[in-house]
Formats: C-alpha cells, sequence, structure tokens
C-alpha cells in the first residue's frame, strides 16, 4: 500500500508540474502581449494584442491576430501567417535557424532577406528558448530609409510585436513599437537581453504607470492608490465613475493573486494580499476599452 500511495504521489507531482515544464507556443489562445507605441493623437499609449476567432482557410486552422491570421506548426516548427488581401501564407518565424542563416519575408510580390547575427537562449516555464538577433541585408532599401535590427523570441514572436515580420514598412527605424508585456496562461514570462536588462519582466510589464488604452485616453490621469505602500485598506481612486470594471493584482512572479469585478464606483477598497512586497495591478474600464495600470508596494 505505502509503495501504491508513493507512485500515486509521484504522478500527480509529475502531473501538476507538467503544465509548466513546456514551452511556449505562438499559438496558445491564453497569450497577451502588451505594447507600447507612440500615436499622434494620444501621445505614448499601452495596447494589447490577443487571440480572436479561429479561421479555417486553404486547409489549415488559423488564428486572428490583429488584422492578420497565423498559425505554428509544430512539425516543422515553423509560425505562418498570412494577409486577407494577399492569400498565400508565408512564415514569420522559423524556430530551426542557425547563427549566419539568412531568411527570406514575402510581402505580397517583394522578398525581403534578414540574417541571424546573434543566437541566444532563455529559460521560462522551466524550458530553454531561443532568441535570434535578426539583421536586414537586402533588397537595397529606397533613398532616405534604413531598417532595424530585431530579435525574435521562441514562442513570443519579437521584441516588437507579434506580427512584426509580416510587414517590412514596420521594420523602418522610425517606428517604435515596443513589446513590454507577455503573459501565457496567465503568468508574466521574463526574457532577458543580451546585454543587460530585460526585453519583457514584472518590472517592465508595471512601467505604462499612468499610460492607458481606449477613447478616452488623452482626457484622463492615471488611478491614484492611497496610502502607498499599501495595505488592505487603501482605496484605488479612479479619475472618473468606471461602470464595469475589473481589478487585477499580479506578484512579481506573475502569479494573480487578487481579481475583482465591480460597477458604477469611482474607488474601490484593495483588500488583503497574501504577503508584503512589491506588486502589479491593472485596472480596466470594460465599457470603454480603457485599462490602467501601476505597481504598488504591499505592508
Amino acid at each position: 500500500m505505502r509503495k501504491v500511495l508513493l507512485l500515486l504521489f509521484y504522478c500527480l507531482l509529475f502531473s501538476a508540474d507538467s503544465s509548466y515544464a513546456q514551452k511556449i507556443s505562438f499559438a496558445d489562445t491564453s497569450n497577451v502581449w502588451k505594447l507600447s507605441g507612440f500615436n499622434a493623437s494620444y501621445g505614448t499609449t499601452v495596447s494589447e494584442s490577443k487571440y480572436g476567432r479561429d479561421t479555417f482557410l486553404n486547409g489549415h486552422n488559423y488564428k486572428q491576430l490583429g488584422g492578420y491570421y497565423c498559425r505554428y506548426d509544430t512539425l516543422e516548427n515553423k509560425v505562418y501567417a498570412l494577409i486577407p488581401a494577399d492569400t498565400p501564407e508565408r512564415v514569420i518565424y522559423n524556430y530551426n535557424l542557425k547563427l549566419g542563416d539568412t531568411f527570406t519575408y514575402k510581402y505580397y510580390a517583394t522578398l525581403y532577406t534578414h540574417e541571424v547575427t546573434a543566437l541566444d537562449s532563455f529559460i521560462a516555464n522551466g524550458v530553454y528558448h531561443k532568441k535570434w538577433l535578426m539583421h536586414y541585408i537586402g533588397p537595397p532599401p529606397t533613398s532616405g530609409i534604413s531598417y532595424k535590427d530585431y530579435t525574435v523570441i521562441e514562442g513570443i514572436g519579437c521584441d516588437e510585436e507579434p506580427m512584426f515580420p509580416i510587414n517590412p514598412f514596420f521594420w523602418i527605424k522610425k517606428t517604435n513599437y515596443t513589446l513590454i508585456c507577455f503573459t501565457n496562461r496567465g503568468n508574466i514570462i521574463t526574457v532577458p537581453k543580451s546585454t543587460t536588462g530585460y526585453f519583457v519582466s514584472p518590472t517592465t510589464c508595471g512601467i505604462s504607470t499612468g499610460i492607458f488604452t481606449g477613447n478616452m485616453a488623452k482626457e484622463y490621469e492615471s488611478v491614484v492608490i492611497a496610502p502607498n505602500p499599501a495595505n488592505e485598506n487603501s482605496r484605488i481612486v479612479f479619475p472618473y465613475a468606471i461602470q464595469q470594471g475589473s481589478l487585477v493584482v499580479i506578484n512579481t512572479t506573475g502569479q494573480v493573486v487578487l481579481q475583482k469585478d465591480f460597477q458604477s464606483k469611482e474607488q474601490i477598497v484593495l483588500g488583503a494580499l497574501p504577503a508584503e512586497g512589491l506588486y502589479y495591478y491593472r485596472v480596466t474600464d470594460i465599457q470603454n476599452g480603457t485599462t490602467f495600470t501601476g505597481k504598488l508596494v504591499y505592508e
């Protein structure tokens, strides 16, 4: 009986951990990309990209991501995408590339070639993932245009935005989209840079304090937490009455430790958190699609 119980314990332990120790799939519908960019009307804003509906085209099942459709081929270890107005699909991420390999993207009738100039790896979900530094090598850009290097991150996309490679206009150096947060199954994934700092981490996920998205982004200030350092009685004060909203609090390992919905509120009480320390919060105005994010210290 003791052996049976011990075997059952190991089976349960392996089963509980198996969902954690696996590679991130680009096609995982739980993926959420948070992007920072500049808009002439609103200035610097933060937006989220996530998967929409599935679409069956040309014998394949695609997932909608923004204005594009994509799929991940597990056997080939490649991500394919297509533009609805340009039906032939193309590879946008090839996870088999080695240092010095070249890779060509097709945008309508033109072929654009990049070279892998650096190759690195990092651990996420207990598994190694690769990173490729891509350098544009041709065709020669038109006068006055230069293309920037970018990093491809296995399972996530790249350091700009998830569908970045499909459109060469994204590669122009004057564009400034930046991936500042990525979550998979609700967990923040930390991706270090090859030198110092991070592409995404709990810290970069919190840098959008005071920056929010939606059609009222230009009109309102950020939320206020008082007092902060916070306690269970601290109040989160909104810049206007939110008719239908939600609060999510995440710890530094990416776990959701508090989640509550509310209606017709100008402020709410934070409530108890599991331990002292640094946390990140997200307040969402569901009706207006406006998001407020920031960080707090809980004492």
